[in-house]
């Protein structure tokens, strides 16, 4: 676990960055001084650290891995960078052109605890729509490792998974919503290619609370891509109506995609 008295100050903290960082009093957070200082550090970023995104994504994944996180979300409040990983592990995993191998052994293992995907499913739905972290307990649960892979578009990750036979393509989460609803839904065309070539997806799955197919969830967010592929495979219903009546080309038309229309 974290070592909580092995933390340190803020104000050494602000002391070794010789001038460089302030602290927001109204947020607690420690910025940079100028918007220069910033501008810089981006521009050099690759040259100064060039295993950034690997080490924040260890060390997200790592924190996300503790055993307190197995018991549900009752630990969550007093573990406040547990809304930064649950939100972003994903996205940094996702700019590592290879993983390590010591870096897929710890995302796989964490992939495959189904209490601490589900905490962290859970905090991240909670983070994502509400201030209360019980509000997450209606949104998500049963939710796979996979469904986190479809949702951040960690096609590298996906490719590892592939390999392990236990692994179920096609899992449900409490909505009734497989990883490929959730890849068509964000966007990660890859995911969803790869996923689609297994043969082991059902195309026209509907979830439980608007009746909604991948396809749908695709044409209403804009992801032309996505749609070809399903469009391509001569196997989706491209009418298939939701709770609402509405089929994936009138989400499109009221959104406005004219290529995907």
């Amino acid at each position: 676990m974290l070592d909580e008295e092995n933390l340190p100050e803020i104000e050494d903290m602000v002391s070794v960055c010789a001038g460089l960082v302030i602290i927001d009093e109204e947020s607690e957070i420690i910025r940079l001084v100028h918007y220069i200082t910033q501008e810089y550090f981006e521009r050099t970023q690759s040259q100064w650290f060039p295993n950034t995104q690997s080490s924040i994504t260890t060390i997200c994944v790592t924190y996300l891995s503790f055993d307190a996180f197995e018991h549900g979300l009752e630990q969550l409040q007093s573990n406040q960078f547990f809304q930064y990983t649950t939100q972003n592990w994903g996205h940094h995993a996702r700019k590592v052109p290879n993983l390590s191998r010591a870096l897929s052994h710890i995302v796989k293992d964490f992939l495959q605890s189904e209490a601490k995907v589900n905490a962290s499913s859970q905090g991240l739905f909670a983070f994502k729509f509400s201030s209360n972290l019980s509000y997450s307990q209606g949104i998500q649960r049963s939710v796979t490792g996979l469904h986190l892979v479809a949702h951040f578009g960690l096609e590298a990750i996906l490719k590892q998974l592939l390999d392990i036979s236990k692994v179920e393509l096609d899992g449900k989460d409490s909505n009734n919503r497989t990883p490929l609803s959730w890849a068509a839904e964000n966007g990660h065309e890859a995911v969803v290619e790869l996923l689609l070539k297994t043969s082991k997806v059902n195309i026209n799955m509907k979830d439980t609370i608007y009746k909604r197919t991948p396809l749908s969830w695709a044409a209403e967010e804009g992801h032309e891509g996505i749609v070809k592929l399903l469009l391509n495979t001569s196997k989706v219903k491209g009418d298939l109506k939701d709770d609402f009546g509405r089929t994936p080309l009138s989400r499109a038309a009221e959104k406005g995609h004219i290529d995907i229309i």
